[in-house]
């Protein structure tokens, strides 16, 4: 029977948190199209997004006991995502799987191309690595532990409007040397 109740997030995070599997379906239908939809953008494969929204929800539940006191569970959500995303990407980038099985993969494959990638991956760490400290701190807070703005702030102790410009600042140099290191 279907439950025709208003949403209401923190009454469902709240029985989550007592382990009822209705109010998690409800949540799950709420935010399942966000998910699927943010994760097909990153991933750029159907299957790979399901698997990854479903992992995302998994730890959703695994964790719910948890999920009483959050505010913004939109937000929460959002850096669950971004960092699965971020994740996936991480895993294929650097994956060896060899080249690929079937003969017409393989003709239009070059086998250079993984080696052009691990090249941009090094070439990324080395540029990451030349940011000023504080910048390159607030940069790896951020992308590779997903913390948002206002997490670095806190932790850093600055204003969260510094660690926008650390980012911007910090994107705009590598993009520029990335473009010097692999433009013609």
């Amino acid at each position: 029977m279907a439950d025709y109740s208003p949403y209401d997030e923190k009454e469902l995070l709240q029985r989550m948190a007592s382990d009822d599997t209705k109010a998690f379906a409800r949540l799950m239908d709420h935010y399942s199209p966000m998910v699927y939809g943010y994760l097909l953008r990153f991933v750029k494969d159907s299957f790979l997004a399901q698997e990854l929204a479903q992992d995302v929800f998994l730890k959703i539940w695994n964790h719910r006991k948890q999920l009483t006191g959050i505010e913004n569970f939109a937000g929460y959500l959002y850096v669950a995502l971004r960092n699965t995303a971020a994740n996936a990407f991480k895993e294929k980038l650097y994956k060896n799987d060899g080249p690929p099985t079937d003969t017409i993969a393989c003709a239009a494959a070059p086998t250079a191309s993984k080696l052009e990638y691990n090249e941009l991956a090094d070439t990324l760490t080395r540029a990451i690595d030349q940011l000023p400290p504080r910048r390159k701190e607030v940069f790896k807070l951020n992308r590779f532990e997903g913390l948002t703005y206002e997490e670095i702030a806190k932790r850093l102790n600055i204003a969260k409007s510094t660690v926008k410009d650390h980012m911007i600042e910090s994107l705009l140099f590598l993009r520029e040397h990335l473009k010097k290191s692999w433009m013609p």
